[in-house]
């Protein structure tokens, strides 16, 4: 399995962004005791280029082992784009620290 490098990573996210741009949400309409219904949310229809950069678990996507490129500073474990907090996160090669998910719930608490 080919390992992602970082700048390898940060264009498929890059890419990510603007194909999330292109997603459609349409109405979700259902049938209940012969009327039809409309829900309060809409259905969302991600692009199939999204949908093979984001969730694909079986090919070399941003999800998968070979993506796991950012060490957190507070556990020590690897992770992918997707799984760090990214709104408190500097991607920085050299210089970029690197908080996941758990970590930053955790540290947060109650407050989240």
């Amino acid at each position: 399995m080919k390992k992602f490098s970082f700048t390898e990573v940060m264009e498929m996210v890059a890419e990510a962004h603007k194909e999330e741009k292109k997603t459609i949400r349409v109405p979700h309409y259902y049938k209940r005791n012969g009327k039809i219904l409309k829900r309060n949310y809409d259905d969302t229809i991600y692009t199939a280029r999204y949908e093979e950069l984001f969730y694909d678990r079986k090919k070399e996507t941003l999800r998968s082992e070979a993506a796991k490129i950012f060490k957190c500073e507070e556990c020590g474990e690897m992770f992918g784009y997707w799984d760090l907090e990214e709104w408190c996160c500097k991607f920085d090669e050299k210089n970029g620290h690197y908080l996941c998910m758990i970590c930053y719930e955790d540290g947060m608490g109650e407050d989240l």
